[in-house]
């Protein structure tokens, strides 16, 4: 299974299908990304109140889990890994965030342990919050996952320090992500190095100026994955 937006976006028929009406939860899972001297430490812990939620289907992951700033993060799982798909409607006037820094490419995990846990940011195209569970999840049980990405920081992952939150109808989850302060030592040299930057694009604008010449950008864009047949 491609935990991926052509495999989690639910038409509203087939979503409508078992809808019930529920008041939001008292549980919920708690991400913690943790970013560290050689890489960042996802975690997810908590449990999920699956009434007002609707079972989508069965399957297994393809692939391990993984962050994708602009659509959902995943912990626990592997290739092979079994997990159970459900929906689930969001409140009226809902706030969640669509996204959680300017990263736009999928970045698996270089390792993943524990229980397979993944939550879509954005609403699929009928207006409903999509998650996985570990197969055979049983309402408000525990689970724990993990997912470690060796050699990234936040910033290559292109995810934004702070606090994230998710609500449904049943229940939400949260996300907190940090990095750790670098050694002073680090920092100076860091400084120095962005105002010798700065130095020298400002020379570059001037140089530009002068020869009448222009700077290019070149923008990266996804193309659209077809949903499966």
């Amino acid at each position: 299974m491609n935990l991926s937006a052509s495999n989690f976006c639910v038409s509203a028929f087939f979503c409508l299908l078992s809808l019930g009406v529920h008041n939001v939860g008292s549980a919920a899972i708690v991400f913690t990304m943790q970013e560290f001297g050689g890489g960042v430490v996802l975690t997810g812990t908590g449990s999920v109140d699956l009434n007002g939620s609707g079972f989508i289907l069965s399957e297994v992951a393809n692939q391990l889990a993984s962050v994708e700033p602009d659509f959902g993060i995943g912990v626990g799982y592997d290739v092979g890994t079994p997990l159970d798909l459900y929906f689930s409607p969001t409140p009226l006037g809902n706030t969640n965030p669509l996204t959680i820094g300017p990263g736009v490419a999928e970045l698996s995990a270089t390792s993943s342990s524990g229980d397979g846990i993944f939550i879509q940011f954005n609403d699929d195209p009928a207006g409903f919050f999509v998650f996985a569970l570990p197969a055979g999840y049983i309402s408000n049980s525990p689970i724990s996952g993990t997912a470690t990405f060796t050699g990234h920081s936040l910033s290559s992952l292109g995810v934004i320090p702070g606090t994230y939150r998710w609500d449904w109808d049943s229940d939400f989850a949260t996300l907190t992500a940090t990095s750790v302060p670098e050694p002073s030592g680090t920092v100076f040299l860091g400084s120095f190095a962005i105002l010798a930057w700065i130095a020298v694009t400002r020379r570059n604008h001037r140089i530009q100026r002068r020869t009448g010449g222009q700077f290019s950008r070149l923008l990266a864009s996804r193309s659209p994955v077809p949903a499966d047949a």
